[in-house]
């Protein structure tokens, strides 16, 4: 039944995304200044995100 269906998907787990401080801190600025980024704007806040500075 549809009930089942949903039941089923509703149990399925998500795979959680962790952040390093480092990142967070990027998300977290950039939030603070456009809490509605446009899709290029999330891009650069991706790639800046994802750098790594060793």
């Amino acid at each position: 039944t549809a009930y089942n269906l949903a039941n089923k998907q509703s149990e399925t787990k998500r795979i959680r995304t962790a952040f390093s401080l480092e990142q967070l801190e990027i998300l977290q600025d950039n939030f603070k200044s456009d809490q509605n980024p446009d899709g290029q704007d999330l891009g650069w806040i991706a790639q800046l995100a994802a750098r790594r500075d060793i």
